[in-house]
């Protein structure tokens, strides 16, 4: 009658829970770089969303919002930091004869993109 385990089979419990331990903290540690890179992802879209509604050829997102009077330095410096370029191609211009009327038709491609991020937005104008 056996009234504890040996050291083999202690040996054999700690290994699979230390293999288990450490499965477990890289998956922790991978889905935390998912949530950063994610997160800086949607900043991206939010600042270059900005930079698309205004469509001046300015470097950085302040420039654009420095009329709203911003007090605090934090995110002055932000804003300042992250440099945008916005780039312009005409994909598709076409004029139409509707009921006499000449219709020019024009898609527009932004491309605006940054150091680690890009982003195309498509604008339609009809004039």
């Amino acid at each position: 009658m056996r009234k504890a385990f040996t050291i083999i089979e202690v040996m054999i419990a700690v290994f699979l829970a230390l293999i288990i331990s450490t499965v477990a903290f890289s998956i922790t540690g991978n889905a935390k770089k998912m949530f950063v890179l994610i997160d800086k992802r949607k900043i991206f879209y939010l600042k270059s969303s900005v930079m698309a509604i205004e469509e001046k050829n300015t470097k950085n997102v302040y420039e654009i919002l420095k009329d709203f009077n911003i007090k605090n330095d934090e995110i002055i410096k932000k804003l300042k930091k992250d440099t945008f370029y916005l780039k312009h191609n005409i994909e598709y211009s076409q004029n139409i004869n509707i009921h006499g009327k000449s219709i020019k038709i024009l898609l527009d491609r932004m491309k605006i993109y940054n150091k680690y991020h890009s982003a195309f937005i498509y604008k339609q104008e009809i004039k």
